[in-house]
């Protein structure tokens, strides 16, 4: 694994290979956070024997962030932060139905645990959130936003409810499901990806298809219901959305 930064005119190696993980490496992921005046990256992967880990930079030296992060196999590990520095961990859980599971980091405890520090909260999904068509294998199967009181959403294919579109937040101690049921009861979802507007809006965009492509469908949250936005018909036949943004 190697890690560039980008300077004033060019990219600079900031890891090169065996200074973050010197056996093979999968599902990389980057966020940063800023403390005391300067920007801390933290990577997560999973090493050869399928755990994940998570590590920062400190200093020139890439250190450990907490213990064991989930005691089987993972996969799809995907990091964030929030506004406060809050470091979340979205996974695969491989040897539980490849549900998908979060966890945040306790600074205090230097410990990752479930959200509120209930085992209740690990997994967000019902069933399996992998996609089983071979050419959606690299897709984001989750992803997660922040809105401005720093409350997590997570957007999700639910592949046992037909691969429908679910999207929760994490809301008085518990996970919540956004519009109570699927975003769409129709569509398979692949690619899945969401942000928030200013407002506190959520938005959703994927590839929605049985196949190995399908038609970018976007949605927007408003009045208590999932609402289809107009997707120009040139951006069918997608096979993967990167992510959707909201410039902060």
């Amino acid at each position: 694994m190697t890690v560039y930064t980008y300077g004033d005119t060019q990219w600079d190696v900031l890891a090169s290979a065996d200074q973050i993980a010197s056996t093979k490496s999968g599902y990389t992921s980057v966020t940063t956070i800023g403390t005391g005046g300067s920007i801390v990256p933290f990577i997560a992967y999973t090493d050869d024997h399928g755990s994940a880990v998570v590590k920062k930079l400190s200093g020139t030296t890439w250190q450990n962030v907490g213990g064991a992060i989930s005691a089987g196999h993972t996969s799809y590990t995907n990091i964030f932060s929030d506004k406060n520095g809050t470091i979340y961990l979205a996974y695969v859980d491989n040897d539980n139905g490849h549900r998908l599971a979060v966890k945040t980091f306790d600074a205090g405890s230097g410990t990752w645990e479930p959200l509120g520090g209930n085992d209740d909260n690990l997994y967000v999904s019902t069933g399996s959130v992998v996609n089983g068509v071979s050419q959606l294998s690299s897709s984001h199967n989750s992803w997660m936003a922040f809105d401005s009181q720093n409350v997590p959403y997570i957007v999700y294919a639910e592949m046992d409810d037909g691969g429908h579109p679910y999207v929760k937040k994490f809301d008085a101690g518990t996970w919540t499901t956004v519009g109570g049921g699927p975003v769409s009861a129709t569509d398979k979802a692949s690619g899945v990806g969401i942000a928030l507007s200013d407002d506190g809006t959520p938005y959703i965009a994927y590839a929605a298809g049985t196949g190995s492509t399908g038609q970018l469908v976007a949605y927007g949250f408003s009045g208590g219901a999932w609402t289809s936005l107009n997707v120009p018909e040139p951006l069918a036949n997608g096979r993967h959305t990167s992510n959707i943004r909201h410039p902060a």
